[in-house]
């Protein structure tokens, strides 16, 4: 299936071109819903949540369980998992307050533990993959002033298709120079068949259930 699309941004980097989509988004706007038993298609869940933007959440287990932390409306569906991969989290406090660190907040109601980290402190990370594969990707990042935004890469003509694991941090940071955005920290999400992403512009479906969707209202 080819994406739905109504105008595709590329960027040109490592001897490739890939499109590129991306969505703002609020922090109090951000919903987490798990989706690790129910299984829906994530086009169902954004229509019954009414979603002005949505991707899905980071990785699950054969068994359907989150790899790491996962909490959704304060509630703890997965707890932590130490792991050199999945290095990083995403989270929300009570304030409105966006965070990707190693840490996160103690009144978090939002929590996401994914990676690897891309980008730390305004810097690219490098990464060194053993078993990196072409894939479709799926990031959440938020610049200097604390704000959010949600991003895909993949191949122009093959929307499962994408750049390598340890390509994706220099590529994040080539997109932030092209749109004049200042990312400070970026973090991986699930990408490939599992992965999926809606916005004005674009919509991209997944092969396979996505374990969780960010849905913003």
């Amino acid at each position: 299936m080819a994406p739905l699309v109504s105008a595709v941004k590329t960027i040109q980097t490592f001897d490739a071109k890939f499109a590129y989509e991306f969505f703002w988004a609020d922090s109090g706007k951000i919903h987490l819903i798990p989706n690790y038993s129910t299984h829906l298609e994530s086009a169902r869940v954004i229509a019954d949540n009414k979603c002005t933007g949505a991707i899905n959440g980071g990785f699950y287990a054969q068994d359907n369980q989150p790899l790491g932390l996962v909490l959704a409306d304060s509630t703890e569906i997965s707890r932590v998992r130490q792991s050199q991969l999945f290095n990083g989290f995403f989270s929300i406090d009570n304030h409105g307050q966006s965070l990707i660190a190693v840490t996160y907040p103690e009144d978090a109601k939002i929590i996401m533990q994914s990676g690897p980290t891309l980008i730390t402190a305004g810097k690219v990370v490098d990464l060194v993959l053993n078993d990196d594969k072409l894939a479709r990707r799926m990031v959440v990042a938020t610049t200097n002033d604390n704000s959010v935004l949600f991003l895909t890469v993949y191949h122009p003509q093959t929307e499962l298709a994408g750049p390598l694991l340890d390509e994706l941090p220099s590529i994040i940071k080539s997109i932030a120079d092209q749109e004049n955005i200042s990312i400070n920290s970026a973090l991986n999400l699930d990408g490939g068949r599992a992965s999926s992403f809606y916005s004005n512009n674009l919509t991209l479906t997944e092969l396979t259930p996505v374990g969780s969707l960010f849905c913003v209202k």
